[in-house]
């Protein structure tokens, strides 16, 4: 049951769905506290690596919390020098790219 839920949580914390959870996200880790962590702003990026709660993000004080920001929706997230996954689309024919090169 464990592995089946916390499965679910990291699809939830991945999904970049820019959702309030209101007071959950003060301590489990909701898509826009972690969207932080994926940021190529390394100012946040180097923030929030906590998988289910923040509570170790809080102890060491690797917290950030997305309300800080002024415009969330500017965050830019990937890496600077791989930008072959900058959609959906080309992230699922990566896999088949790869094996029929």
């Amino acid at each position: 049951m464990y592995i089946l839920l916390n499965s679910m949580l990291g699809l939830f914390t991945h999904s970049n769905l820019d959702i309030r959870c209101g007071i959950f996200e003060e301590i489990f880790m909701c898509p826009r506290n972690h969207k932080l962590h994926h940021s190529l702003n390394m100012k946040h990026g180097n923030t929030n690596f906590g998988s289910t709660t923040v509570i170790w993000d809080r102890v060491f004080q690797t917290f950030t919390h997305p309300n800080i920001l002024k415009d969330f929706s500017q965050i830019e997230v990937g890496t600077e020098k791989d930008k072959k996954h900058s959609d959906l689309f080309n992230q699922v024919l990566e896999p088949f790219k790869k094996l029929f090169s």
